[in-house]
């Protein structure tokens, strides 16, 4: 994980280099295909998989602060068996996830 300043949007085109990281750390890497994420309350939320048995779908979230995973979650037996996940976000405290054929699900916690 690698966290950089970010850069003056009004400097046009930006390339980050080595000095622009402010924070670095590694975590244990067991999933493939890296999809989209979030941040939220210092928790990054990230999706992962193709929505098939070679490269399931997956939710991680991270603790920023503390530098390990808060949640691992596979999402191969769920909803998202034969879609494939995209990205999440938050809306008004919930945790969306969207798919590749359009679809919206909300997260409930258990």
């Amino acid at each position: 994980m690698t966290k950089f300043r970010l850069p003056d949007p009004g400097r046009g085109d930006v390339t980050l280099c080595s000095k622009d990281i402010i924070d670095q750390f590694l975590l244990p890497f067991d999933v493939y295909f890296t999809q989209g994420g979030t941040i939220y309350k210092n928790i990054l939320w990230y999706t992962f998989g193709c929505g098939n048995a070679e490269h399931p779908n997956a939710l991680r979230a991270v603790d920023l602060e503390r530098k390990e995973f808060v949640l691992s979650e596979d999402l191969s037996d769920t909803q998202f068996l034969d879609d494939e996940v995209e990205c999440c976000g938050f809306f008004s405290g919930r945790l969306l996830i969207n798919t590749q054929s359009g679809k919206i699900y909300e997260r409930i916690q258990e």
